[in-house]
Protein backbone atom coordinates (compact mmCIF):
# COMPACT_ATOMS: atom_id res chain seq x y z
CA UNK A 1 0.00 0.00 0.00
CA UNK A 2 1.09 3.50 -0.87
CA UNK A 3 -0.18 6.81 -0.46
CA UNK A 4 -0.39 9.16 -2.82
CA UNK A 5 1.68 11.64 -0.87
CA UNK A 6 4.67 9.83 -1.58
CA UNK A 7 5.12 9.34 -5.23
CA UNK A 8 7.53 12.73 -5.50
CA UNK A 9 10.04 10.69 -3.46
CA UNK A 10 9.87 7.29 -5.13
CA UNK A 11 11.92 5.93 -7.92
CA UNK A 12 9.77 6.38 -11.24
CA UNK A 13 10.27 2.64 -12.11
CA UNK A 14 8.23 1.97 -8.90
CA UNK A 15 5.82 4.75 -9.50
CA UNK A 16 4.92 3.27 -13.10
CA UNK A 17 4.39 -0.18 -11.57
CA UNK A 18 2.14 1.39 -9.08
CA UNK A 19 0.29 3.48 -11.20
CA UNK A 20 0.04 0.23 -13.75
CA UNK A 21 -0.85 -2.37 -11.07
CA UNK A 22 -1.98 -0.46 -8.32
CA UNK A 23 -5.56 -0.40 -6.73
CA UNK A 24 -7.08 2.68 -5.27
CA UNK A 25 -8.58 2.14 -1.36
CA UNK A 26 -9.58 5.59 -0.83
CA UNK A 27 -9.38 8.98 -1.55
CA UNK A 28 -11.05 12.42 -0.88
CA UNK A 29 -11.08 14.10 -4.13
CA UNK A 30 -11.66 12.23 -7.26
CA UNK A 31 -10.38 15.07 -9.07
CA UNK A 32 -7.12 15.58 -7.08
CA UNK A 33 -6.22 11.68 -7.82
CA UNK A 34 -6.81 11.94 -11.10
CA UNK A 35 -4.79 15.07 -11.30
CA UNK A 36 -1.74 13.80 -9.29
CA UNK A 37 -1.59 10.38 -11.23
CA UNK A 38 -1.59 11.97 -14.42
CA UNK A 39 1.13 14.16 -13.50
CA UNK A 40 3.52 11.69 -12.28
CA UNK A 41 2.80 9.48 -15.05
CA UNK A 42 3.88 11.83 -17.16
CA UNK A 43 6.72 12.63 -15.08
CA UNK A 44 7.64 9.23 -14.69
CA UNK A 45 6.92 7.98 -18.45
CA UNK A 46 9.35 10.82 -19.75
CA UNK A 47 12.09 10.10 -17.44
CA UNK A 48 12.01 6.54 -18.34
CA UNK A 49 12.49 7.35 -22.33
CA UNK A 50 14.93 9.75 -21.34
CA UNK A 51 16.66 6.75 -19.36
CA UNK A 52 16.46 4.76 -21.97
CA UNK A 53 17.32 7.03 -24.69
CA UNK A 54 20.34 8.48 -23.33
CA UNK A 55 21.51 5.56 -21.85
CA UNK A 56 22.18 6.78 -18.60
CA UNK A 57 22.21 3.80 -16.78
CA UNK A 58 25.53 2.42 -18.82
CA UNK A 59 26.82 6.56 -18.29
CA UNK A 60 26.45 6.37 -14.51
CA UNK A 61 28.30 2.42 -14.56
CA UNK A 62 31.59 3.52 -16.66
CA UNK A 63 31.40 6.77 -14.23
CA UNK A 64 31.47 5.16 -11.22
CA UNK A 65 33.99 2.48 -13.01
CA UNK A 66 36.49 5.59 -14.02
CA UNK A 67 36.21 6.62 -10.53
CA UNK A 68 37.33 3.25 -8.95
CA UNK A 69 39.80 3.11 -11.81
CA UNK A 70 38.36 -0.33 -13.11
Amino acid sequence: MVSLNLFNSLPCALVLDILRDGRVLFYDDEEFFVRQWLRMRGVCLDFMIDYEKLNLHETQLMAVNRSLGL
